[in-house]
């Protein structure tokens, strides 16, 4: 390839990389907004409807962040694929992946983190379902 194309190829993998880290900042803020909104809710009607009401929103947008979270990883994915032959970028990778950082892959974080908001809004829902009276 070109250093025209491996220029190209890499400020789209930047531009991935910024709107992963933008989502992820977007779909945080929404849910703690979203668990501020349900505690204050919480103070004027019982714990049960307020959580009833709140957590499968909560479940919606998890699971709507966790498929950006995949679309995303996979785009960035395809981009290393595609940057392999670039000796820079095969430099920067090996020195990545050697040090401690590397143990978990960064694009991976968004999508765990979406996965752990599905399971705590989970939790939520079938206590208020089941335990609370």
């Amino acid at each position: 390839m070109s250093n025209t194309s491996n220029d190209k190829l890499w400020q789209w993998l930047f531009h991935e990389d910024n709107l992963v880290t933008s989502r992820l900042a977007v779909f945080l803020t929404a849910h703690g907004l979203l668990l501020t909104a349900m505690i204050l809710t919480m103070r004027l009607d019982s714990a049960q409807k307020t959580t009833l009401l709140f957590s499968p929103i909560g479940l919606l947008l998890g699971v709507i962040w966790l498929l950006e979270s995949a679309r995303g990883a996979r785009n960035i994915s395809i981009l290393c694929k595609a940057l392999e032959h670039d000796t820079t970028f095969s430099e920067i990778t090996r020195k990545f992946w050697a040090g401690l950082l590397g143990k978990v892959r960064r694009s991976w974080v968004p999508g765990l983190l979406a996965g752990m908001a599905i399971l705590g809004w989970g939790v939520l829902f079938l206590r208020a379902k089941f335990c609370m009276e």
